[in-house]
């Protein structure tokens, strides 16, 4: 992850419900746990980059897409603000919502990804492969 973020230097304390989370993860995946994140991390950044695009171009319904795709990820892992995200990402879109409402909503679903990623970090090091 690039160190750009606002959250990189943020101490990422794990609450008790993410140690379990992350228990029952281990438990359910096993020996390739470590794979299935590498995969929702990369996957999961390549839909953000593309959620900032469509962001940034006004394509909403792309942006949308792109949040669901990375709330479909983060369900399988049972992260629920990502999840979160993207259905208020979603809601500000559909319901109408001002621009500067749906542009707040696209930047809360990235830093919720990004969030995920630095607490899969803490908790799991040398996860996340430098650049």
């Amino acid at each position: 992850m690039a160190s750009t973020s606002p959250l990189a230097n943020s101490p990422i304390l794990l609450t008790e419900a993410e140690s379990r989370a992350f228990a029952l993860l281990e438990t359910a995946f096993g020996d390739t746990l470590w794979d299935v994140l590498r995969v929702y991390i990369d996957q999961g950044e390549r839909y953000s980059l593309a959620l900032q695009e469509a962001t940034t171009d006004t394509h909403w319904q792309e942006a949308v897409r792109q949040g669901l795709k990375i709330a479909a990820l983060a369900s399988d892992l049972d992260i629920r603000p990502v999840v979160a995200a993207a259905r208020a990402l979603s809601d500000a879109v559909y319901d109408g919502h001002t621009a500067h409402a749906r542009r707040n909503a696209a930047q809360i679903m990235v830093l919720e990804f990004e969030r995920s990623v630095l607490v899969l970090e803490s908790r799991y090091p040398g996860l996340v492969a430098s650049p």
